[in-house]
């Protein structure tokens, strides 16, 4: 029969007191008795094993941008906005948030025009690819004439790979026009790009 066995400490001089509840119910303690089961001395838990994994936040990468981009195609082309980020498991899930402002240009439009956002994503060093292949993008919509919008744009990932992942907002005028549009024209404009890995 296993016993159990409080041993003092020859060099210390405080009393450990262990008081009971206030209880009228009989209880038993069973003390724990596996690998990972018991805090180790140092307190922060970090040997401690099968807690459940799942949603938790395991890293944050965030990237500062003032540096602008213009665009004036029709066609996707690559901003200036972009965050990177190595999950440390193929089973993670990568949350990207894009936000921050734009300007429009004088041009000859004067109504509002309409610029088009996509998430673009490279694994390993590899050619840039949209996220959302069967979306039209985020629209924004601009006024020429240097009026600043405010943009944000946000994606959950699942890129299956513990390689590098590099994520970059594209960008598009949203019509046969000749305005263009900037993303971080204005150095007071400064975007910010967050990658966080969620665990599967």
């Amino acid at each position: 029969m296993s016993k159990v066995k409080i041993t003092g400490n020859a060099s210390g001089t405080g009393t450990l007191t262990i008081s009971a509840p206030n209880t009228n119910t009989d209880r038993t303690l069973t003390l724990p008795d596996g690998a990972g089961e018991i805090l180790l001395s140092d307190g922060d838990g970090s040997q401690l094993t099968n807690l459940p994994a799942g949603g938790k936040v395991l890293q944050v990468v965030q990237s500062l941008n003032t540096s602008g981009s213009n665009h004036t195609s029709t066609s996707y082309t690559a901003s200036s906005l972009g965050v990177s980020i190595t999950p440390s498991s193929t089973s993670s899930k990568i949350y990207v948030m894009f936000s921050g402002g734009m300007n429009g240009h004088a041009g000859t439009h004067t109504t509002s025009q309409k610029a088009m956002l996509k998430i673009y994503r490279r694994i390993a060093g590899g050619s840039y690819a949209e996220l959302e292949s069967n979306s039209s993008g985020q629209q924004v919509f601009y006024s020429p004439g240097s009026v600043y919008e405010a943009i944000s744009i946000n994606y959950l990932d699942s890129p299956n790979t513990t390689s590098q992942v590099d994520y970059l907002i594209y960008a598009a005028q949203g019509g046969g026009n000749d305005t263009t549009f900037s993303i971080n024209r204005d150095s007071n404009n400064q975007t910010q790009a967050i990658a966080m890995e969620i665990g599967a």
